[in-house]
């Protein structure tokens, strides 16, 4: 046998293992492409995320970090009295810029802590009770911050309709800030005070319930027919007995 033959021979033989490993290579191809592809997205750009002008809150959230944190205050009376009239003021922020102002809105009244909170440049307070418990009319509001001095005064008249039974009158003060969004954050102020029963009250409350007039009318009228029937009894007892007459002696 020649060389060119045996050349040739062992070329016939190499052909079905050239098919074989091009077979195998076609059969891999796309699933290294996938797996190339699977691996540059995980090691690329992120997963998709929301855009921020989707969340409707953001810019609520964002404006609540810039808002700052002030103390808040209550002077009010230690006691008020039932069908009477009083001042209660909020503080927020610095009290010392408002003692002129406290003393002459709201006198004779006494510091309380009543927490803290955010504030902003656009801030209102609602103050509210149960309307059977009392009546709340708002009064004079004072702002003397200066910078980022807070100083800021709430006032209103409160009229306790009864005596309460303990802990007290509940009062809650609503604080409402309002965002550049539209939205507001409100956050809840609460204060007790004890009310006490005054005879004004007592007689008012005597003199505007018809059960008590009822009670009073039967037991007056008990008294006077008991009286009316000891003062008969009594004059019957001193009546004086008639004497018999004496007989005539006969002629």
């Amino acid at each position: 046998m020649t060389s060119e033959h045996r050349g040739e021979t062992a070329r016939g033989r190499q052909r079905p293992g050239l098919v074989l490993l091009c077979l195998i290579a076609s059969a891999l191809l796309p699933v290294l492409a996938a797996c190339s592809s699977a691996v540059h997205y995980s090691t690329g750009a992120p997963a998709p995320t929301s855009s921020p002008s989707s969340n409707p809150y953001r810019r609520f959230d964002q404006d609540v970090t810039k808002l700052v944190e002030r103390q808040a205050e209550w002077q009010a009376p230690k006691r008020l009295k039932a069908n009477e009239t009083a001042r209660i003021g909020l503080v927020i922020g610095d009290p010392s810029r408002l003692k002129t102002e406290i003393r002459g809105l709201v006198p004779g009244s006494y510091p309380k802590h009543a927490g803290r909170v955010k504030v902003g440049s656009t801030i209102s307070v609602q103050l509210t009770t149960y309307s059977g418990d009392a009546s709340v009319t708002p009064s004079d509001a004072i702002d003397n911050s200066l910078g980022e001095h807070t100083a800021l005064l709430f006032t209103w008249y409160v009229h306790p309709k009864h005596p309460d039974t303990a802990p007290g009158l509940f009062l809650t003060a609503e604080v409402v800030t309002k965002m550049s969004d539209g939205h507001v954050l409100r956050q809840e102020l609460y204060l007790v005070i004890p009310v006490d029963r005054t005879l004004q009250y007592t007689m008012y409350q005597v003199f505007t319930n018809w059960g008590t007039w009822a009670a009073i009318v039967t037991a007056v009228s008990g008294a006077a027919a008991g009286i009316w029937r000891w003062r008969k009894r009594k004059q019957k007892t001193k009546q004086p007995k008639t004497r018999p007459k004496a007989k005539q002696p006969a002629e």
